[in-house]
C-alpha cells in the first residue's frame, strides 16, 4: 500500500517521475485478487501522471484497464476517477465535447454518492470543456462551486487550480486586471506548498495576458519562470504551452526563429489542443501533413536553449 500512497503523494506534490516509480511497483506487487483495489488505485493515478507527460496513448491505456477493473469489483469512486481522468485526456487532446461527457458521468455519481470531495475535481473537468466550448456561465459556476469545496477542506492545490480556472474566465472576457489577481493569488498558494507544476501553470497564465496586453518584458519574464518550472518536474505538456507563448512572443518581437519554435511545438504529439489553436490563428504555421513527431531530445534541446540564453542565477531565483 505504501507504493500506491506514496504515489499518490508525489503526484499531488507535482513530483511525476517520483509518482511514476511508485505506481510502477505497486502495479507490479498488486496483480493477485486480493488486492484489487490497490491495483485499481495504482492503474487511475499511473494513468493520471501520464497524462500530465503527455503520453496520452499510455494514459489512456492505464484508464481504461481501470475502468474495467472498477467496474468488475463494483468499485464506483475507481469508475469516477478514470472518467474523470479520460476528461483530461480527451481536453489535452482538443476533443473538448467528450471532455465534458467524460467528466459529467464522474460528476452524476459523485452527487448520488454525496461525495464532495471528488465533485470537486469532476466540477473542474466538466467546466475546463464549458469554458473551451464558451459556455461561460456554467463554466464559471462549476469553477466557484468546486473553490468553495476546496477552501472549506483546506485544500491549497485544488484551490490554486480552481484561481487559475477563474483566472481564465476573466481572461477570455477581456478582465485583464481580473485574471492577473486570480492567477497572482494561485502562484502564491503553490509556492506556499512548493508546487512547481501549478507555479508554473500559473506563470504560463501570466505570460499569456501580459502577450495580450502587449508588455513583452514581463511577458518573457513570467514564460521563462514557468519555462524552468516544468523543465524541473518534466511537464511536458506545460513545457510545449509555455514554448508555443514563447513563440507567439518571438514572432511579435519579428524573430526569424519563432516559425522554428512552433513547428516543434505543433509536431509534438504531446502538445495539447490549447496550444495548436494558439500558434495557428497567431503564426499561419500548421501541422504538417504526415503527422511526424519531434521527439524528447528536440524539446530538451529547445528548452536548454532557451534557458540558457538567460542568466541561470536570475532564473533560479524565481523557480
Amino acid at each position: 500500500r505504501l507504493s500506491a500512497r506514496g504515489g499518490w503523494f508525489a503526484f499531488q506534490l507535482g513530483r511525476q517521475e517520483e509518482a511514476l516509480a511508485w505506481l510502477k511497483q505497486g502495479v507490479a506487487l498488486f496483480r493477485d485478487k486480493e488486492h484489487r483495489q490497490e491495483l485499481l488505485f495504482c492503474l487511475n493515478y499511473l494513468a493520471a501522471v501520464m497524462s500530465y507527460a503527455g503520453a496520452y496513448v499510455s494514459a489512456r491505456t492505464y484508464c481504461e484497464a481501470a475502468l474495467r477493473l472498477a467496474r468488475q469489483c463494483g468499485e464506483v469512486h475507481g469508475v469516477v476517477v478514470a472518467q474523470n481522468i479520460l476528461s483530461q485526456i480527451a481536453y489535452a487532446e482538443g476533443e473538448f465535447d467528450a471532455a465534458r461527457r467524460f467528466a459529467q458521468i464522474s460528476l452524476a455519481l459523485d452527487r448520488e454518492r454525496a461525495n464532495g470531495w471528488s465533485a470537486a475535481f469532476s466540477l473542474v473537468n466538466v467546466g475546463r470543456a464549458m469554458l473551451a466550448l464558451d459556455e461561460f456561465g456554467g463554466a464559471v459556476a462549476c469553477f466557484e462551486e468546486a473553490a468553495r469545496i476546496r477552501r472549506a477542506i483546506g485544500d491549497s492545490r485544488g484551490m490554486g487550480h480552481c484561481l487559475n480556472l477563474l483566472g481564465d474566465v476573466a481572461a477570455v472576457q477581456g478582465d485583464t486586471v481580473a485574471a492577473q489577481q486570480r492567477y497572482g493569488e494561485a502562484l502564491l498558494l503553490f509556492e506556499e506548498i512548493s508546487n512547481l507544476q501549478g507555479g508554473g501553470e500559473s506563470l504560463l497564465r501570466l505570460g499569456r495576458v501580459a502577450l495580450a496586453v502587449n508588455e513583452l518584458a514581463d511577458a518573457e519574464r513570467y514564460l521563462l519562470r514557468a519555462l524552468r518550472r516544468a523543465s524541473v518536474v518534466d511537464a511536458v505538456p506545460l513545457q510545449l504551452a509555455v514554448l508555443a507563448e514563447l513563440a507567439v512572443l518571438r514572432l511579435r518581437q519579428e524573430d526569424p526563429a519563432a516559425a522554428d519554435l512552433a513547428r516543434l511545438v505543433l509536431a509534438h504529439p504531446a502538445a495539447g489542443g490549447v496550444s495548436r489553436a494558439r500558434l495557428e490563428r497567431f503564426s499561419g504555421v500548421s501541422m504538417p501533413g504526415d503527422g511526424i513527431g519531434f521527439h524528447t531530445a528536440a524539446l530538451h534541446t529547445a528548452v536548454t536553449a532557451l534557458l540558457s540564453a538567460v542568466d541561470p542565477a536570475a532564473i533560479a531565483a524565481e523557480i
